[in-house]
């Protein structure tokens, strides 16, 4: 398979080295899209993470609130909302956080798993590779691999067992 056969959605690196995905944002009226530069933060565990000022021209669906742990262990209340994330051709719904005062937007683990996207990290920038695409490449590989003959081993090979001569007396 060519890397042009792979549905990827290419990312790149901020001024501050983390990466970033051009995502665009709204809630019940599609035509209250904004177009966003969020940041994948692996250490995330949610969908989308955003101000709360940014949202409220996105006709976002207010859901309720929730209590989030942060990585220092301190704990924050959030409001939530229900909103569409688009990136490329795929839409898809998710939970997002409300953070009070400035905040990036940050898309996390959740976010890869609606979107059924495999994350790939490079030095020059990363992709989102289709999962499914990406699982049956490494069948593939792994099929390709169980046929192969191993390369043969520098290695001595098991040594014998050492055992004492025996006398008879």
């Amino acid at each position: 398979m060519s890397a042009t056969q792979v549905p990827l959605l290419t990312g790149s690196f901020n001024s501050a080295g983390s990466p970033t995905l051009k995502i665009s944002i709204y809630g019940v009226l599609e035509q209250a899209k904004k177009e966003f530069e969020a940041i994948v933060d692996t250490g995330f565990s949610g969908f989308l993470s955003m101000p709360i000022v940014e949202a409220f021209p996105l006709a976002l669906v207010l859901t309720g609130t929730t209590t989030t742990i942060l990585a220092d262990g301190s704990q924050s209340f959030k409001f939530t909302a229900l909103g569409h994330v688009k990136i490329g051709d795929q839409d898809e719904v998710g939970v997002i956080l409300l953070n009070t005062g400035q905040s990036d937007v940050l898309v996390g683990m959740e976010f890869l798993r609606v979107f059924k996207r495999t994350l790939l990290i490079s030095h020059r920038g990363f992709v989102l590779v289709d999962t499914e695409t990406m699982e049956k490449s490494f069948r593939s590989l792994s099929e390709f691999m169980k046929d192969e003959v191993p390369p043969e081993s520098d290695s001595p090979g098991p040594v014998p067992s050492q055992t004492p001569p025996t006398t008879d007396i």
